[in-house]
């Protein structure tokens, strides 16, 4: 109540008690309120609350005296408020109920005065402190977010449907929201040629690439393409082997496109020409050849050498061969292996290639919570997303320093996963507690969504990791969680595993445990192969598939109509498997003698005639005769197609190798775990580049366990069908 007010109340009071005297009140009994009347407590501090929500608080009026008293009241200034005000206080006690309800932040200060009618003045310090709203963040671009001061936690909110949005690509037209989601109308590239593949790039829009190779039979009937028609037959040359007997006696041969066995002439082409060594031809019942000339690396270098070698043990390879080396928070070597190498300006970690860029996490380095795309040719960082600012409250629950990196994922060229791991704030540190935040962006690093992943099995203190991460051609991402093994980096994965699926905008699918131990994982056709499991799963539930398998899947591969494996299969170096039950095609032992010597296996496309298309082929390598050899085993019927030997001291077996168009490249030399994650950390690794003729780049849906040269652990997408037009 304003003074003023006040002062009128007053002299009310007085002037009320001045008549009641002249006229004879003195029988009513009236007593001196001083020392009768008290305000209790005399002052009150509310607990601190967010604007718009209220907390009360409760005082006492005593009037210890026998009279009933009069009273005057000075109200409080906002945001307190007193429940009532009784004009009387007679005798014994009145409950009052204080109230702060502020509409914004601050401290607030304020009185309630009293005024009995003998002029006896008691005064109620009030106090109270309003926090800051908190900011509050959205999962997607359809989504707003609110601070609910009634319940005192964010909520999320759908934008109305048809709200505009940014899908972030080239691909996806007049994009709007839709059920909380952006979605637009997909991009048509279709250029009307039956022999190309038409695809969008989310950065640049429409590209248009040669097809795969029309399928044949198998025999003497090629698969060739007409721009119109699309995928037909052509009969292959005369002389064309076509089968398994390939002597200089008996050989199976095409003639007029029919598969026939003949006696084949002086002369006769007997072994098809390979990375190392020239054609054999029919001398009699010989089929000479030139001896095979050992591979040599066009390009080698030693991380462990000089006087303060860096800890490199990973690579990428692009399509046209170039090398980067990275390793764990060391500073990438951009396109080492060519003319003109530069190193990115920090150290970084877990870089992929992806939308022709170097994705890496963790950089710029010193910082936490960062990936960014950098420039091959120059170095410099296209984008950088900071996940601290991006997202406050993920950087809060991590605590001071205590966010970094665990994966990127390549879902498609319009969207990237990246996984930050955490200790958790509470948790201290150290701590082997940990927490883990999905993040997706588009190809400008914008944040599409955000979430911090829930499971029992990632709150135990096991230090839970992502030991497998994959996404198939839809962009589903697929993550393997395991416990570790105590000890540091390189992690050694534990049982059981977390089986964990999202979309491409980070929404959960599905998840399952497992009692087997984690590892990487492969997608191909609609199933994941774990590798430490002996069965497949379906990516669309997480099901348990029909394909099985007696021995762990190890690092697999998958063609169209064959999956792959090695090392494992008990007598076989490799096998081939039927995708839908696993049931058992073919092996492939090599000689009595041969020794499996690496556990990688890559898939490729081999050529040996430059007008034929490629057959594809899975390359790992053995000890033939005590020398590193090359073997490259056809992935449909298991025929060895070539081996040649690789002439080089190396430290190590190989230990990690990717083909490019008209190359290789391998990694060797390390002496950490291969099987932990990241591999190989904290060694000194050595890298070599082959030339290697008719090799291209398989087009299969799962060419490699780290998902081909660029490690991005992406399933290709499928060929175009054969037949008439799309």
């Amino acid at each position: 109540m304003p003074s003023s007010a006040l002062r009128s109340s007053s002299l009310t009071v007085v002037a009320a008690t001045a008549a009641c005297i002249l006229a004879g009140c003195r029988e009513l009994g009236l007593v001196s309120s001083k020392g009768s009347l008290e305000l209790l407590p005399k002052r009150v501090e509310f607990d601190a609350v967010h604007p718009e929500q209220s907390a009360e608080r409760a005082a006492v009026l005593i009037n210890s005296g026998r009279a009933t008293l009069r009273l005057a009241w000075a109200l409080p200034d906002e945001p307190f408020e007193l429940s009532t005000t009784p004009d009387s206080a007679p005798p014994g006690e009145l409950s009052l109920t204080l109230r702060f309800k502020p509409s914004g932040p601050g401290a607030f200060a304020s009185l309630v005065r009293l005024q009995a009618e003998d002029g006896l003045e008691l005064l109620l310090e009030l106090s109270g402190s309003a926090l800051e709203l908190p900011a509050c963040y959205t999962s997607g671009p359809c989504r707003s977010a609110r601070f609910d001061a009634a319940i005192g936690e964010c909520v999320e909110e759908e934008l109305a449907d048809g709200t505009p949005c940014d899908f972030g690509s080239a691909c996806v037209l007049a994009a709007g929201c839709q059920a909380g989601r952006c979605v637009g109308t997909e991009r048509s590239c279709d250029d009307g040629d039956a022999c190309t593949v038409d695809a969008c790039n989310a950065e640049s829009g429409c590209e248009h690439f040669p097809a795969p190779p029309c399928p044949g039979d198998g025999k003497c009937q090629l698969g060739v393409c007409d721009s119109t028609l699309g995928c037909t037959l052509a009969p292959a040359s005369d002389g064309t082997s076509c089968g398994p007997n390939r002597s200089c006696e008996v050989a199976d041969v095409c003639l007029s496109g029919l598969c026939v066995q003949r006696d084949p002439p002086d002369g006769f082409v007997c072994a098809q020409a390979s990375p190392c060594q020239g054609e054999g031809r029919c001398s009699g019942a010989q089929c000479l050849r030139p001896p095979a000339v050992p591979l040599t690396p066009s390009w080698s270098y030693d991380s462990a050498a000089g006087s303060s070698p860096p800890e490199l043990h990973d690579f990428i390879i692009e399509p046209s061969g170039a090398l980067s080396l990275m390793g764990f928070f060391e500073v990438p070597r951009l396109r080492a292996s060519g003319t003109t190498p530069r190193s990115a300006a920090t150290q970084a970690r877990r870089c992929i290639l992806w939308n022709n860029r170097l994705v890496c996490a963790d950089y710029p380095y010193p910082g936490s919570g960062r990936v960014s795309a950098i420039e091959l040719s120059t170095g410099i960082a296209a984008w950088t997303f900071d996940l601290p600012t991006a997202r406050p409250d993920f950087a809060a629950a991590a605590g001071p320093g205590h966010l970094f990196m665990a994966r990127v994922a390549a879902l498609g060229s319009d969207r990237l996963a990246a996984l930050f791991e955490a200790y958790p704030a509470k948790a201290g540190n150290p701590t082997n507690c940990r927490a883990y935040f999905l993040i997706t962006v588009d190809p400008s690093g914008k944040l599409v969504s955000g979430q911090q992943l829930s499971d029992p099995l990632l709150d135990v203190c096991s230090h839970p990791h992502p030991f497998g991460v994959a996404s198939d051609v839809s962009g589903n991402l697929h993550l393997a969680f395991s416990p570790s093994l105590p000890g540091g980096a390189p992690l050694t994965p534990s049982s059981p595993t977390l089986l964990m699926s999202f979309t491409r905008d980070g929404v959960l699918r599905w998840k399952r445990t497992e009692v087997f131990a984690g590892g990487e994982l492969a997608v191909a056709r609609g199933s994941l192969y774990p590798e430490r499991a002996t069965v497949a799963f379906s990516t669309s539930n997480g099901a348990p598939t029909s394909f099985q398998v007696q021995y762990p899947l190890g690092r697999a591969v998958a063609t169209s109509d064959r999956v792959i494996l090695g090392l494992g299969s008990g007598t076989s170096f490799l096998s081939g498997h039927e995708p839908g039950t696993g049931r058992l095609l073919w092996s492939y032992r090599g000689t009595p003698l041969d020794l499996a010597q690496s556990d990688q296996l890559r898939l490729a496309g081999w050529r040996p005639r430059p007008s034929e298309p490629p057959t594809t082929v899975a390359m790992s390598f053995l000890l033939r005769g005590g020398s590193s050899n090359l073997v490259a085993v056809n992935a449909r019927d298991g025929f060895e197609e070539w081996a040649c030997p690789v002439a080089h001291n190396f430290r190590t077996a190989p230990q990690l190798f990717e083909v490019a168009n008209g190359s290789m490249a391998l990694m060797e030399g390390s002496d950490q775990c291969g099987a932990c994650d990241p591999p190989f950390a904290q060694s000194h690794a050595a890298f070599h580049r082959f030339e290697l003729s008719g090799i291209e780049i398989a087009r299969e849906p799962w060419v490699g366990t780290f998902g081909g040269g660029g490690h991005d652990h992406h399933e290709d997408a499928p060929a175009p069908p054969s037949g008439p037009p799309r």
